[in-house]
């Protein structure tokens, strides 16, 4: 395997390039589409280019230097991030479902001195003049006074953005993090530009690609792998106006791509499965071949032209990439942090040859991986600057000579592919010295058909594994809760057959609610 196996892309050094690149070549070609009432609003990459220029003389009238962005995905929010990223100011994308206070906080950390944000926070606006902090609000959902659109009606003169340096500053992410405080993670000009050159060699675009956005748009994993990586094909975004309007609008807007997290693909898997188990169908797999063709003709009439998802995020086992494969869908996983931009590894879409059950990929594209001490290490130009304001968190995460500790525990085996196997912090150390993954054991009942979600831990007081399950609430409903209980029971029993003694799990818990999860859907341990 000594080929590339990837395929070749335009090499850039800054995103200001790939912008300036992409708005020159494709004016006519669709960049985002939106819902208004009934209409669907297309906004073109001549469209862009034009706003985009209006926006930057705007930022530089103001004197900005920190640009916070917080809001729903809209055409207006997405061009005012492209504005900054074409201009030098550095963006400070928000999580719109953090409370004012926290909100409050981090625009107060970032230092960010001109605010972007809809309407619905107009109350955090009027907190942060009183308080000294961020005293310029501009909304991106109003008309007149005080919005983003007067800004840009406003005729001044405009000599173009700097030339930009691939150390640059271009975004401040902050991190949701499943415990503690968020950091501010410092992206550079050419962080961004090596994670997406990787992420757009490892697809292999159909011709008028239409990708459907559904992640939140603060995590820089939406920013490259969605936003940037667009760029690289004349993309055109379609965004979606609610989670649960997933498989309405991949049909309405004629999405032939996804990019999710697990908590999506899930969600995605569930609907179908309603639609099986509604015709009687427990698995695809089992149906005889002209059967099977019949059934997927008829799920996919509800899936639009959708042939593609990627998923990264979290871990999600390859049960789901064999279900999907039923469906004529490939399901690409990846693996990356903040930190990286976020992509460190990734499968290869339409290579078969390289992809192996549960690996994330081969790396070497934008960086190289180590594993040190059983956890993976990664070194290259898609590694942060550090934490904003944080010296002494980034040199405990970035060593002397620049490797960044993921935090992450894995393997690479004999043919380069890498493998993620759980967090080192969630490690879980029994008394006879025996660790124990609990992710490992989490991803083994990632199929299961009465569970909705597991967190496995250790109990020290008796030196066991331990499982606290909220049961999948469609099962309830039709079983009735104990019955449902006795059946995962059972579960657990039969995959503990197959288990070490010392990974058993020999405590089980049921909850009522579910787990409370970060903003990007993770369970907070």
């Amino acid at each position: 395997m000594d080929e590339p196996y990837y395929y070749e892309r335009m090499h850039i050094s800054t995103i200001a390039e790939l912008v300036d690149i992409t708005l020159a070549l494709y004016p006519d070609k669709g960049y985002c589409q939106y819902i208004v009432g009934s209409d669907i609003v297309t906004k073109t990459y001549g469209d862009l280019k034009s706003d985009i220029a209006k926006i930057e003389s705007y930022l530089v009238r103001s004197g900005a230097r920190h640009v916070g962005l917080l809001g729903a995905t809209s055409y207006e929010w997405l061009s005012v991030l492209m504005a900054c990223l074409h201009s030098g100011i550095v963006a400070v994308p928000l999580d719109a479902l953090l409370p004012d206070e926290d909100l409050a906080y981090l625009i107060g950390h970032a230092d960010v001195d001109l605010l972007f944000c809809d309407t619905k926070f107009s109350a955090l606006s009027q907190q942060l003049g009183s308080n000294d902090c961020c005293e310029t609000v501009r909304f991106l959902d109003a008309d007149g006074e005080g919005s983003l659109r007067f800004e840009m009606d406003e005729q001044t003169l405009y000599d173009g953005p700097p030339v930009l340096n691939k150390d640059d500053l271009a975004l401040i992410v902050y991190t949701s993090g499943t415990t503690g405080h968020p950091k501010g993670v410092m992206l550079s000009q050419g962080n961004l530009a090596a994670a997406t050159y990787y992420s757009a060699a490892v697809v292999d675009p159909v011709p008028n690609s239409r990708m459907l956005v559904v992640l939140p748009n603060n995590h820089v994993y939406t920013i490259t792998i969605i936003f940037l990586t667009g760029f690289f094909f004349a993309r055109c975004m379609c965004l979606n106006d609610s989670i649960y309007h997933t498989m309405i609008n991949l049909n309405r807007f004629d999405a032939n791509r996804l990019v999710a997290v697990p908590a999506v693909v899930r969600l995605l898997k569930g609907e179908i499965d309603k639609q099986l188990l509604a015709q009687g169908i427990t698995s695809l797999e089992s149906l005889p071949p002209e059967q099977r063709t019949a059934i997927v003709a008829g799920i996919k009439q509800h899936l639009g032209k959708l042939h593609s998802i990627v998923c990264g995020g979290a871990p999600l086992d390859a049960s789901y990439v064999h279900f999907f494969k039923l469906l004529g869908i490939q399901l690409q996983l990846g693996y990356g942090m903040a930190e990286a931009a976020p992509l460190i590894s990734s499968q290869v879409e339409n290579r078969i040859d390289y992809h192996r059950a549960h690996s994330v990929g081969r790396p070497g594209v934008c960086c190289e991986v180590d594993i040190v001490d059983g956890e993976i290490w990664v070194k290259g130009a898609n590694v942060m600057l550090g934490y904003y304001k944080d010296p002494v968190s980034t040199a405990d995460i970035i060593t002397d000579d620049g490797w960044l500790k993921t935090g992450d525990l894995g393997y690479i085996d004999e043919e380069g592919f890498l493998y993620v196997t759980g967090r080192k912090k969630n490690l879980i150390i029994l008394g006879n010295g025996e660790n124990v993954s609990p992710e490992e054991l989490e991803m083994l009942f990632a199929d299961s058909r009465l569970i909705q979600d597991i967190l496995v831990s250790g109990n020290s007081d008796l030196d066991i594994i331990q499982a606290d399950i909220y049961p999948l609430p469609a099962t309830v409903n039709v079983k009735g809760l104990e019955e449902t209980k006795v059946l995962i029971n059972q579960e657990i029993s039969d995959k503990n057959q197959n288990l070490p003694l010392y990974k058993q799990i020999k405590l089980v818990t049921f909850r009522d609610q579910p787990f409370e999860t970060t903003t990007s859907m993770k369970i907070k341990r």
